[in-house]
């Protein structure tokens, strides 16, 4: 954070708080300001308890962090959007939530550089003369199927499938698609698209967890029924370890790859569960693989990649690795703001397929 404000303000000197200590002082702020007030008793009344206060300012400070990262307005209103629909759907509006934010500015100013609390401000005076847009954006059903799509009708059959937990019908019709349109299209304009609308359903609450999880695994087990593992004893010595950040709480991209990556005789290892930074580079440092592939879906979750970036070359420097990052949170990025510290950023699977095999150094 104090790296990317320092590019935001153009300002010389930042205190050497980590992300961890920033937020913690801050969330801190933020609930003394809230016992001073009634707005703690007034959230309890309405059974938002004060765990979910926490976690979702969490997510707030996420989304404000990482539009500072990229330095992209467009990009802020994006990420609060998607902040202000999961206070939405906990019944909790977005001017309520403007007034607990901006309550804890003047508490900022006590714990935090004057550039610090400044920025927080600029930030929140923006919003605020964007609320009336806001509201209007967010109660918008929010929806990824586009009838102008060229596979719209393809799209919208594979979700009803998949919707109605019809796992034959839905597997049979994805392998249709695939031998007919290829691995690329099946993914990047089906697969992600299904995906992404069933995400939207679960965050408007139309489907429980569950339903959205078991989507998420009837598509891991299509991909791994169609592509074949190949005989991977050559490849052994080229490692590729793949993983997902540790606040992302899905690791279907990260699957995905490793399946399409080991179909085509490489080698890979992935870390399906969630870690800490530091928990990562001991299994680096214990697998010492050639390249780390990170998933990203949130595009919240974006900062978090670009620290671990920065941790892993930081404590890493004497090792050769490379670093690509790939997922559908990188279409939140407008190049060529995007600079998360990777070597390479993934837009497709026929594109880390090319990639990591020139790193290496394969025909």
């Amino acid at each position: 954070y104090n790296r990317s404000l320092k590019s935001f303000l153009e300002i010389d000197y930042y205190p050497e708080n980590s992300l961890k200590k920033y937020l913690d002082l801050y969330l801190f702020e933020i609930f003394d300001t809230l016992n001073k007030s009634d707005y703690l008793q007034y959230l309890h009344n309405g059974n938002f308890t004060q765990n979910d206060i926490e976690r979702y300012t969490k997510h707030n400070l996420r989304a404000i962090i990482n539009a500072l990262t990229f330095d992209d307005k467009q990009f802020l209103l994006d990420a609060f959007e998607f902040v202000y629909r999961v206070y939405r759907s906990r019944k909790i509006d977005l001017e309520l939530m403007l007034k607990i934010y901006s309550a804890s500015i003047n508490s900022a100013y006590r714990i935090f550089s004057i550039a610090d609390a400044k920025a927080m401000e600029k930030i929140f005076i923006f919003l605020e003369k964007m609320h009336s847009q806001l509201i209007l954006d967010s109660e918008k059903p929010k929806t990824s199927l586009n009838p102008e799509d060229f596979f719209y009708n393809e799209q919208k059959k594979l979700y009803e499938l998949v919707l109605e937990s019809k796992v034959e019908e839905a597997t049979q019709f994805s392998f249709d698609f695939l031998q007919k349109h290829g691995l690329d299209i099946y993914t990047y304009q089906i697969m992600r698209t299904v995906m992404s609308q069933i995400g939207y359903d679960w965050e408007e609450n139309k489907i429980t967890y569950a339903k959205e999880h078991l989507v998420s695994s009837l598509f891991e087990n299509i991909l791994e029924k169609f592509l074949l593992p190949k005989n991977q004893e050559e490849s052994k010595k080229s490692s590729i370890l793949i993983l997902t950040p540790p606040s992302e709480h899905h690791g279907s991209g990260a699957k995905a790859l490793a399946k399409i990556l080991n179909a085509n005789g490489m080698y890979t290892t992935l870390l399906e569960s969630q870690r800490d930074i530091q928990s990562i580079i001991s299994q680096i440092t214990l697998d010492n693989p050639k390249i780390l592939a990170i998933s990203v879906t949130l595009p919240n979750n974006l900062y978090e990649v670009n620290e671990l970036i920065f941790e892993i070359k930081n404590h890493l420097s004497n090792i050769n690795l490379k670093i690509a990052v790939g997922g559908q949170a990188l279409e939140y990025l407008k190049e060529p703001s995007f600079s998360i510290g990777a070597d390479a950023c993934l837009h497709s699977p026929n594109e880390a397929l090319e990639i990591f095999s020139k790193w290496l150094g394969r025909s």
